[in-house]
């Protein structure tokens, strides 16, 4: 038999041509004798075809369907699922959308309250339900066979007698035409449609689609992945200027690109002995959409020429494109070589440059053995662009020798050949599956090579490349079987078509593999020559799911690039989708990589499972207790020699959305960086679920991640072994990248639930670390440890679980997260509570902010003073009564900003010792100027003059929503208050909305001079100027404004200065305000405060406000300033010009 292939043409057009049935005339009929009738109407709204094919309304493309004389439906009664009924036409309904059906015998399902009906009722059964038939009858004049179209319909209630039927597949119409120079004796008695991939026919079951209409899935013991039209024992003849329609029925989905095709079967002769064959592929992905029709257009069976001599092909071509109305051929057919010698073929250049052009394949039907055939490109030329897809099929059993000269073709070869040779595009000279050729000499072009290639050789000036292509299991086999016996090396091994289910028997591919189309792959180990610097498997198109069950890759080679030493590389393409099962890659040298995804070029999501899968430096797994095993010394000596190497990583730039899951006890181990993100800025999405990360650290992340998610769950761990002995290897199992080391990470947010750390460091030296978290990045990160989360740090000296570089990441920290094994009183952050000793710089984060959560980073306050510098406190702090010494600044301060966030520092206690000295402000902040808000100062402890909890001095700036609580002073001697002890007013300055509550203002008991030498006035006697809110306020020419504050519960004890200065006085609220310096705009404002429950035992006091103001008028030396307290005036200030 001889086979010839062909390319066919898609056309995705809905509806037929206008056609004419007889919808009376039909098979003999069964008459009804049942009492019960049911109306049954088959919806016209879609574009549809059904069981009869009326003319098509060419203004909106509708063939309608419309019901045929004998039609037949089974109908069941819904409470009685397994009686099925048999309903049929009322002949009178043929040729029209809407009919009468009556039960055959009996009441059917009269009464019934709910009805699900089926056509065609042949096609139904209760308990294998709808079927597409495997094999369907041609007849003259139809379409279609009747009873062909499944459909279904369902009634209840009200409308329970009337059924409204909707199709649940679709259909595949294959259009024969013939023209003059078909053979005119040529009949067709078959034809396959053939799927590689999807059922076609028997069995099926019904889901609802998007739309909630059912639709029809096979999936039966019967499933067939073909179905056959048979034309007749005596066979079908095409007409010439007739569309010859054969319409299949198939389920409504979309079939991958290259897995549908035709095939058929015909003679040339009704006396002709054999069938010979074409095969029609569909190179395209079919749509089917339910209750439509996808035309596939076949004029000549592919616009196939016959008879044609080698010398008579160049003038065909020519013919063809220079004469109006004549396509070009896409299979000529090509005779003359029965007596064998040399022949030439020559294609023409005949096409424009925007042309779309089809291949052209060359079809010899006689050529004998040992024929030479040449095929080269003519001289001369009607256009300006060559053939680019040329296929050349010997269709003999003979084996001829070929000479190919097209180099700026593609070409395709089939059949069987002595010898080759080749001078083809760049792209390639393709041998498919079946194709045999002995001796192939390539002189130009690379190799794709699914069928046989017994010796190849190559032009000393070639540069290609010899590329394995695998299009199917048998494919597979045979390479598998024959490549071990060739005299050449393949570069790797392809996969460019769909390939359901590829088993490798347990064999080892001994190249990498690279992938452009969908695959479920089984059983293969690949490990590629370490000769060959190429990546395990490389997935090379959007779009592909790729699927592999028990594969071993192994990364061989020895390239430290990213994209030539990966098991699984995804790079540059975008929504694919890889499943590993049961799978290892192994990577056991530096530099190597588990999987590789980076650079997408745009958006869309790229997923990668892994499950039950295994990434690491050997087949078998390191370990098998990963919470507590640390690694032998041999294991230790090769772990540190792995440099850089890493088990999943994610690269950049990209823009694209990737997706990892780890689940069912997958592990990545072995490795420096487990998983690894670098420089980008998109999302990334991880969840591990029941699965080990193990490496010297699991996360390591360096990249804005812009929406990035890591979720680690369900009892998941989290790996990290540092095995280096410094001096500073401070490392964690998640390492969230500082800007300092690269590219800070920013915008990712990770999340530990009911999850384990552990934690191996050895040797374990001053500097040398192995935290659960590093939090080193300086941009905004948020971490969350979660539910019954452990800590086990193994080697038992860890302070805290998360180190953290900068508090402009956020935590969010179950309380019920602990440590599990560690050091005693070890803490998941690092501690509040200051030791006294500690200074730590917090450093600038990404925003221009210093974050501070830690109080060594407050104490660093206390050596240098702050310039221009944003601080915000994350969290609260407790200075724990350490003596606590502000840094006095030796000129001016600059202005500062201070978010507390609404935290709280607790136990400060002030170390000032001189009683009255002017170089130490004691307090919190020493001496100020900016910006303080929402921060609460409490338990505090100060001594010291010019001293307040929050602040000692203030030159100028806002105070807003700042408190102290339970202040205690223990001495000093003069310009004291709780919140601050003295407003110098070198700038504009407000106060809002700040209280105290509590506190205790006491005299000094022993005052000392600023030598520490004892002052012999009398004990008590000083102390003074001294406010439970503010001991002190004068004015440079600036305002001061103090409103919506209060205190309650504050007691100030007051003496006097030793001169006995009656202005030296104090109060619950504010001792002095002062102006002396002649400044007339200087303006003290008190608006909306309140004092409760708090006492002064001063013995001057001017009002409910402050103890002494200067008073006196304005022509005075010693001018006052003015005072407005809720709106009155208490003192005018002077004249202008004074």
């Amino acid at each position: 038999m001889k086979k010839l292939c062909f390319l066919l043409s898609l056309a995705t057009i809905v509806g037929l041509g206008s056609c004419s049935r007889d919808f009376s005339e039909t098979d003999p009929a069964p008459s009804a004798q049942g009492t019960h009738s049911l109306k049954a109407s088959i919806a016209q709204s879609e574009p549809s075809t059904r069981t009869g094919l009326g003319d098509k309304d060419e203004e909106n493309g509708i063939t309608p369907l419309l019901w045929v004389a004998g039609d037949r439906i089974a109908v069941i009664d819904d409470a009685q699922p397994n009686t099925i009924y048999q309903y049929i036409l009322d002949p009178a309904a043929a040729g029209q959308a809407e009919g009468t059906f009556t039960v055959s015998e009996g009441d059917g399902v009269q009464g019934a309250a709910s009805i699900t009906a089926y056509y065609p009722y042949t096609f139904y059964s209760a308990s294998q339900g709808l079927s597409v038939p495997a094999t369907q009858q041609y007849k003259e004049g139809r379409t279609m066979e009747t009873d062909m179209l499944p459909m279904y319909a369902h009634s209840s209630g009200a409308e329970v007698g009337e059924l409204d039927f909707h199709p649940v597949a679709g259909l595949i119409n294959l259009q024969l035409t013939k023209n003059d120079k078909l053979n005119e004796s040529r009949l067709f008695y078959s034809v396959k449609l053939v799927s590689s991939q999807d059922n076609l026919a028997g069995k099926g079951s019904l889901s609802d689609d998007s739309e909630g209409y059912k639709v029809l899935t096979i999936d039966g013991d019967d499933a067939s992945k073909e179905i056959t039209f048979s034309l007749g024992e005596s066979g079908l003849p095409l007409k010439e200027g007739e569309i010859t329609s054969l319409m299949f029925v198939v389920p409504a989905k979309t079939y991958s690109a290259s897995t549908l095709k035709f095939v058929l079967t015909y003679k040339n002769s009704p006396d002709d002995a054999d069938f010979q064959t074409i095969d029609l592929p569909v190179r395209s992905a079919v749509e089917v959409q339910r209750g439509h029709i996808v035309n596939f257009a076949a004029t000549d069976v592919g616009l196939l020429i016959s008879g044609i001599t080698p010398s008579e092909v160049k003038d065909v071509i020519n013919e063809a494109a220079t004469t109006e109305g004549i396509e070009i051929p896409q299979v000529i057919e090509v005779v003359g070589m029965d007596a064998g010698g040399e022949h030439t073929i020559e294609l023409p250049t005949v096409y424009n440059e925007t042309e779309n052009q089809e291949t052209i394949t060359l079809v010899a039907t006689d050529a004998a053995a040992g024929t030479t055939i040449n095929v080269q490109e003519a001289a001369e030329a009607t256009g300006v662009a060559p053939q680019q897809y040329v296929s050349i099929a010997n269709a003999t059993d003979n084996s001829c020798n070929l000479a190919i000269e097209l180099p700026n073709s593609t070409v395709t070869l089939d059949g069987t050949f002595e010898s080759v040779e080749a001078t083809t595009a760049d792209q390639t000279l393709i041998i498919p599956s079946g194709t045999v050729v002995q001796n192939l000499t390539v002189k130009q072009g690379s190799v794709k090579i699914y069928g046989t290639v017994k010796n190849l050789t190559t032009a000393p000036d070639w540069s290609g490349e010899i590329v394995r292509g695998i299009s199917s299991q048998e494919c597979f086999d045979k390479a598998m079987e024959n490549d071990a016996t060739i005299n050449y090396t393949f570069d790797y091994a392809l996969i460019d078509r769909p390939i359901p289910n590829l088993d490798g028997k347990g064999q080892t591919l001994a190249l990498p593999l690279k992938v452009s189309a969908d695959a479920t792959i089984s059983n293969l180990t690949i490990r590629p020559s370490e000769s060959i610097e190429a990546n395990g498997i490389t997935i090379l198109q959007d779009s592909v799911d790729l699927s592999l069950n028990g594969v071993d890759i192994y990364v061989s080679s020895n390239n430290s690039s990213a994209g030539l030493n990966t098991g699984l590389l995804i790079a540059e393409v975008n929504n694919v989708t890889a499943t590993l099962k049961d799978c290892h890659i192994v990577v056991p040298k530096s530099y190597q990589r588990g999987i590789n995804m980076h650079s997408a070029k745009t958006a869309g999501t790229t997923t990668v499972t892994l499950d039950n899968t295994h990434i690491g430096p050997t087949l078998e797994p390191l370990t098998t207790d990963y919470s507590h095993d640390t690694y032998t010394q041999e294991q230790i000596d090769a772990f540190k020699a792995r440099v850089d190497s890493r088990g999943v990583s994610f690269g950049g730039p990209h823009s694209a959305r990737y997706v990892l899951n780890l689940r069912n006890g997958s592990v990545i181990e072995g490795v420096f960086y487990a998983i690894n993100f670098t420089y980008y800025a998109a999302p990334v999405e991880i969840n591990v679920d029941r699965s080990i990360i193990d490496g010297r650290c699991a996360f390591n992340i360096w990249a804005n991640g812009e929406g990035t998610k890591i979720n680690v769950t369900n009892g998941s761990k989290l790996v990290g072994r540092n095995y280096f002995p410094g001096p500073t290897e401070v490392y964690a199992n998640i390492v969230i990248e500082s800007k300092a080391n690269g590219q800070a990470a920013e915008n990712n947010v990770i999340t530990v639930r009911d999850s384990e750390f552990h934690c191996f460091n050895e040797p374990q030296t001053n500097t040398n670390w192995q935290y659960a978290l590093d939090v080193r990045s300086e941009g905004v990160n948020t971490i969350q440890l979660l539910g019954e989360t452990k800590i086990y740090d193994h080697s038992g000296r860890l302070p805290h679980a998360i180190d953290v570089g900068s508090w402009s990441n956020r935590f969010v920290i179950d309380p019920s997260v602990s440590f599990a094994m560690g050091m005693e009183g070890a803490t998941i952050l690092p501690t509040h509570i200051w030791d006294g000793s500690s200074f730590k710089f917090p450093g600038k984060a990404l925003d221009g902010k210093y974050y501070i959560g830690e109080p060594s980073q407050l104490a660093v306050l206390t050596l240098q003073v702050p310039e221009g510098m944003d601080f915000v406190l994350v969290r609260d702090l407790d200075l724990n009564n350490q003596p606590w010494l502000a840094k006095y600044p030796t000129s001016g301060t600059k202005a500062n900003t201070v978010d507390g966030g609404g935290h709280t520092i607790y136990n400060l206690n002030t170390a000032t010792k001189a009683w009255d000295t002017k170089t130490e402000c004691a307090g919190l902040f020493s001496a100020f100027a900016g910006t303080i808000k929402d921060l609460t100062v409490e338990n505090a402890t100060v001594y010291g003059s010019r001293s307040g909890a929050l602040i000692g001095r203030l030159d100028s700036g806002t105070i807003t929503n700042c408190h102290v609580k339970n202040v205690t002073f223990t001495g000093g001697a003069q310009k004291r208050g709780s919140l601050i002890g003295y407003v110098s007013g070198q700038g504009d300055i407000l106060i809002d909305g700040c209280t105290v509550n509590g506190g205790v203002i006491n005299k000094d008991p022993q005052p000392t001079d600023d030598n520490g030498e004892i002052i012999t006035e009398e004990n008590g006697g000083a102390s003074t100027q001294t406010g439970g809110f503010i001991g002190y306020i004068s004015s440079a020419d600036h305002k001061v404004d103090i409103q919506n504050c209060a205190i309650r519960n504050v007691v100030v004890h007051s003496g006097m200065l030793w001169d006995a200065y009656e202005q030296c006085a104090s109060h619950e609220f504010i001792g002095n305000i002062a102006n002396t310096n002649k400044y007339p705009n200087a303006v003290f404002t008190l608006t909306n405060n309140t004092i409760e429950s708090s006492s002064c035992d001063a013995e001057v006091r001017m009002n409910d406000y402050f103890g002494f103001c200067y008073t006196g008028d304005s022509g005075e030396a010693n001018p006052f300033g003015r005072v407005v307290v809720d709106g009155e005036v208490i003192t005018e200030g002077p004249a202008t010009g004074e």
